[in-house]
């Protein structure tokens, strides 16, 4: 009697578990489809409407609808009445518990289906479809996110299966949640083409749109208003600074205060080539630009292209690059831009989910910076490090930490230096439509050789940002962000000690 009692509430639990499980599956998926019943295919004779849910139902529950579907809108039924078996039963009546298994499968019962394959797995092998063991686990790990694992199964299924338009259906989301983007396509496509409803043509056309679109072009662009209090970055006036002979220095700059806007405009494409890899294509502009202040105007761009691999778990992508660098000269500038440097290197980045909650974002770059005439002491070759490792336990909070390292060298060894910095943030959703954003970094510059002062410059570096917007306020799919900004370096050279605070407003936009 305990045995029964068992199976019964696992059965039971199945159907209002199905669902509730579902964002975490299809969490990269498109759009969701239309629940349209008609009649199923008969690709496998054991998965027919002559043998599916005749005779024998899972318990029947409130239907919810899933963040995307598993199954194309004709192949949805719901279930309508109670069966109750102990296991014994099940095992000795294997025709019944195949009709149990089939239904589970149709209806993505994933809790079921975890009770039913044991015992269906002990049928005798004259007696038992192995195609059904093997799409219960298709189906059991595309739920627990072992997604290429669910790929291989239903590529082998599909192959002993080739008429079954829900098998086909549910491989080419398992391909597109791997992103072989390329194979999803083809399946959707195959279906498609077959004799189908204009409920799962329009679903289909939905799914193929959504893959078109991820090999798109993408833009992005933000654009903020700013207010710097210290655009040249020097020591406030009066900084005394004693020499090593006992002479005293005194700083006679005075820090400039500077309104104007920071802008980026990025562009991105990719190309699905085969299977998970993809060719790109990236281009950026970005800069600042100052109203009465133009000798601070900077201006840099970068094109980049290469290729990657992609699946549910890792983004690797390796990208030769240009870059060019425009600026105002500074204290020495004539209002007007000029050639500052010029950069080509190699990057790579990592994009890495090790759990649902937690992911590892990497990116490498080297590269040699050759400057302009009166700049280049500063050429030589610039190599970095960056990892941030994101945690987010809930949909309104997410937190992360950094470790950044890097080297640059120049053809002047005081300007050549190592730099590591840390760096942690916290986001939140808070009530009455409140968003904020909070972010503080610790790094340390050591620079290789003495500078003009005989001293081997070393420097702490602070940095706090501090975003807040409301999410109810936005306009052509804008949300402005009201930003506070900190910095502050601490050197043992007091003349390059200061601080810098900013606030500016940053619209961003992607599109």
């Amino acid at each position: 009697m305990t045995t029964k009692t068992t199976i019964t509430l696992q059965l039971t639990l199945a159907s209002g578990i199905l669902f509730a499980a579902m964002p975490a599956v299809a969490q990269n998926a498109p759009p969701p489809s239309r629940a349209l019943p008609v009649d199923i295919d008969r690709g496998n004779e054991r998965l027919s409407e002559d043998d599916v849910g005749k005779n024998v139902r899972l318990p029947q529950v409130p239907a919810v609808k899933p963040a995307a579907p598993t199954t194309l809108p004709s192949d949805a039924q719901a279930a309508k009445e109670d069966v109750v078996y102990t296991p014994e039963e099940l095992v000795n009546n294997p025709e019944q518990l195949e009709k149990l298994l089939v239904e589970a499968i149709r209806l993505n019962e994933v809790e079921g289906l975890k009770v039913l394959l044991p015992l269906y797995a002990k049928v005798d092998a004259g007696r038992r479809d192995d195609s059904l063991i093997d799409w219960g686990n298709a189906i059991i790990a595309m739920n627990e996110g072992r997604t290429a694992e669910a790929v291989t199964l239903y590529r082998k299924l599909i192959a002993n299966l080739p008429d079954n338009r829900m098998l086909r259906f549910q491989t080419a989301l398992a391909l597109y949640r791997n992103n072989e983007l390329l194979a999803a396509k083809e399946q959707l496509q195959k279906l498609r083409s077959g004799d189908v409803s204009e409920a799962d043509r329009k679903t289909l056309d939905e799914f193929i749109a959504a893959i078109d679109r991820r090999d798109s072009w993408s833009f992005s662009g933000s654009l903020s208003y700013i207010h710097d209090n210290n655009v040249n970055n020097v020591a406030p006036k009066g900084t005394r600074f004693r020499l090593s002979n006992g002479r005293s220095l005194e700083s006679n700059r005075d820090q400039e205060k500077a309104n104007g806007i920071s802008y980026n405009l990025d562009a991105d494409k990719k190309w699905s080539i085969t299977d998970n890899y993809y060719a790109s294509l990236h281009g950026s502009l970005s800069g600042s630009y100052y109203f009465h202040k133009r000798n601070y105007n900077d201006v840099t761009t970068r094109v980049a292209a290469g290729g990657g691999f992609r699946n549910n778990k890792i983004d690797l992508e390796i990208t030769p690059f240009v870059q060019k660098r425009l600026y105002g000269r500074g204290s020495n500038g004539d209002n007007k831009l000029h050639a500052y440097s010029n950069s080509a290197g190699l990057s790579a980045s990592n994009s890495y989910w090790i759990n649902p909650k937690w992911r590892l974002n990497t990116n490498a770059e080297f590269s040699y910076d050759k400057y302009v005439r009166t700049y280049d002491y500063l050429d030589g070759k610039r190599i970095s490090l960056s990892n941030t490792l994101t945690y987010t336990p809930n949909q309104k909070q997410y937190w992360f930490a950094g470790l950044d390292l890097s080297h640059k060298g120049a053809r002047s060894a005081s300007d050549a230096y190592d730099r590591f910095n840390t760096r942690l943030g916290w986001g939140q959703e808070w009530g009455k439509g409140v968003s904020t954003r909070l972010m503080g970094s610790y790094g340390k510059r050591y620079s290789k050789g003495v500078d003009f002062f005989n001293i081997d410059r070393e420097d702490k570096e602070y940095n706090a940002n501090l975003s807040v917007w409301h999410r109810g306020i936005h306009f052509f799919g804008i949300t402005p962000r009201l930003v506070f900004s900190y910095s502050k370096i601490d050197s043992n050279n007091r003349f390059y000690s200061y601080d810098a605070s900013k606030i500016y407003m940053d619209f961003t936009k992607t599109f």
